[in-house]
C-alpha cells in the first residue's frame, strides 16, 4: 500500500501572506459580530434598568422590591454577558496575537527598509492552541468579575442609590435605622436585614471591582 500523500503546504511567502490575511480579516469580523452581541446585552439591562426606576417613582404605591427586582435582572444580563465575553476574549486575543506577531514586524520591517519586506512569519503557538480546543484565554469566573467591573457595578449601584431614595420618600425625621426597618421590610423579614443583606452584597460588588481592575490585565476592551 502507498504511503499517504503529505499534506499540502503553504510553501511560499506569497501563500503564508495571502493566508494570513484572510485568516486575519475573518478574525477581526467575528471579533465584531461578538461585540455587537456584547453592546446587545448591555443595551437590555440599560432599558430594564430605565424602566424599572422610571416605575419605581411613577406612583409612591410602587413597592420598592421592584427595584430589589432589577438586582434579579441585572445578574441574570451579568451572567450571559460573562458567556459572551469569554467567547468575544477568544476571539481578540487571537487577533491581538496576529497583530503583535506577524503584522507588526513587516510594518517593522518596511519602516527599516522599504525595498526589503521578506521575513519569517512568526505566530504565537497560543494562536495555534486556541484554534484547536476552542478553550477561551479566561475562565467564566474571570468573565464575570470584569463584566461586573466594566459596566454592571454601575447599573448595580445606581439601583442601589434609587432603591435608598425609594424608601425615604417621606421621610419624617424620626431615627432613620427605625425608618429603614419600617420601609425596608419585605414580608416577614425585617426592613433592617433587608438593607444589610442589600449593602453588604453593594460592598462585595464594589470590592470585587476593585480587585480585578487591579489584578486583570484585560484593559483594552
Amino acid at each position: 500500500m502507498d504511503d499517504a500523500p503529505p499534506r499540502h503546504k503553504l510553501e511560499t511567502t506569497e501563500h503564508i501572506q495571502t493566508f494570513v490575511i484572510h485568516f486575519f480579516r475573518a478574525e477581526t469580523s467575528r471579533e465584531a459580530t461578538l461585540l455587537r452581541r456584547l453592546d446587545v446585552t448591555i443595551n437590555g439591562a440599560v432599558v430594564v434598568t430605565g424602566g424599572i426606576v422610571s416605575f419605581g417613582f411613577s406612583s409612591p404605591d410602587v413597592s420598592h422590591v421592584i427595584l430589589l427586582a432589577n438586582v434579579l435582572a441585572l445578574l441574570g444580563f451579568l451572567f450571559v454577558e460573562a458567556r459572551r465575553y469569554q467567547m468575544y476574549a477568544k476571539q481578540r486575543y487571537r487577533v491581538r496575537q496576529i497583530e503583535e506577531d506577524y503584522i507588526a514586524p513587516l510594518f517593522n520591517q518596511i519602516t527599516q527598509d522599504t525595498l526589503n519586506i521578506d521575513y519569517d512569519p512568526f505566530i504565537d503557538h497560543g494562536v495555534v492552541t486556541s484554534i484547536l480546543n476552542h478553550k477561551p484565554p479566561i475562565s467564566r469566573l474571570e468573565a464575570l468579575a470584569l463584566r461586573l467591573q466594566r459596566v454592571y457595578i454601575y447599573f448595580l449601584s445606581v439601583t442601589f442609590a434609587v432603591w435608598l431614595a425609594k424608601l425615604f420618600v417621606g421621610y419624617a425625621g424620626q431615627p432613620w435605622w427605625e425608618f429603614i426597618n419600617q420601609q425596608a421590610r419585605l414580608g416577614n423579614v425585617s426592613g433592617s436585614a433587608v438593607f444589610i443583606a442589600f449593602a453588604t452584597f453593594m460592598l462585595v460588588a464594589w470590592a470585587v471591582s476593585v480587585y480585578v481592575s487591579v489584578v486583570s490585565d484585560e484593559s483594552d476592551l
